[in-house]
């Protein structure tokens, strides 16, 4: 071969082995990368697994908080079934009252009645008596008249 073939095959090679390099640098790049992405899941699932066992822990003491809630709960029932025994006696006792309230009701319109009518006998008597008063102060004017008619009269 000759010098010219060996410097453009050796120039070749040259070029080769550049980007052959530069390659592997960015395959080293990736498997850095990827390596960076392993550590990174790596501590993820350490926090999953912390977080996990936190859950089961919170688990376990909801479960203890719902068997309290379900005792609550039989109680709450008991005590509502003692409500609507003692709601059904109010009831009974509510509708004696309304019965009261209507007898009530009736005597007060009575007394209504009695009262208008008393109201009408007063008005009708200040009627009167303002006819009586009207009457009475014409009967004092005229004697005032005639008391002032006397006065004048006799100085």
């Amino acid at each position: 071969m000759d010098d010219g073939k060996v410097a453009v095959l050796l120039e070749d090679l040259t070029s080769q082995f550049r980007v052959f390099g530069e390659g592997l640098q960015a395959q080293g790049r990736m498997i850095e990368n990827i390596a960076g992405q392993v550590v990174r899941i790596s501590e993820d699932l350490n926090e999953t697994r912390i977080e996990v066992r936190t859950i089961r822990q919170d688990l376990d003491e909801t479960k203890t908080e719902v068997k309290a809630i379900h005792k609550d709960l039989d109680e709450t029932k008991a005590e509502v079934k003692a409500i609507r025994k003692d709601l059904d006696e109010t009831k009974t006792e509510v509708k004696a009252i309304r019965k009261d309230l209507d007898e009530t009701k009736t005597e007060v319109k009575a007394i209504r009645k009695d009262l208008d009518e008393t109201k009408n006998e007063l008005s009708q008597t200040r009627t009167e008596m303002n006819i009586r008063f009207d009457f009475l102060d014409q009967k004092v004017s005229a004697l005032d008249r005639d008391v002032q008619f006397e006065i004048k009269r006799v100085k």
